[in-house]
């Protein structure tokens, strides 16, 4: 099994296990009732993007090139999210006409929202890495 596959398993299983457990925080709302957990930290808002940064080191740091971290980012990132979502579908309280709608905005809004910055960071982290080891 090569490294990019494994990095790839790794994230994509770990964002869909907290996407799926945390659905509530990630989806849109209008209201969130925190966990006591989540309070503890000075911005608890911002609990949900850490643990996303948490999940996609393997994403960042397993493969070998820059080319194949943004490969394996891209695809974690585009499948974590469907577990949450296929719950959320199936639960008969949000089965109406507007259904899909809410799905493709929930699947956007989790990605550009909550994924896309710790993604941005740890990109650029791996980023500078990799200049600064090729200019030794």
């Amino acid at each position: 099994m090569s490294r990019n596959y494994l990095a790839f398993g790794a994230s994509a299983v770990i964002l869909s296990f907290i996407v799926y457990i945390y659905f509530d925080f990630f989806s849109f709302s209008k209201t969130i009732f925190l966990p006591s957990w989540m309070l503890l930290f000075p911005f608890p808002m911002l609990v949900p993007s850490v643990i996303i940064g948490a999940a996609l080191i393997p994403a960042t740091f397993i493969p070998h090139s820059v080319r194949s971290v943004v490969w394996v980012l891209v695809a974690s990132l585009s499948i974590s999210p469907l577990a949450g979502l296929i719950h959320f579908a199936l639960s008969p309280i949000h089965q109406h006409g507007g259904l899909i709608y809410n799905i493709l905005f929930n699947y956007f809004w989790i990605i550009l929202y909550h994924c896309f910055v710790p993604m941005l960071i740890l990109f650029a982290i791996r980023f500078g890495y990799e200049l600064v080891r090729s200019h030794r």
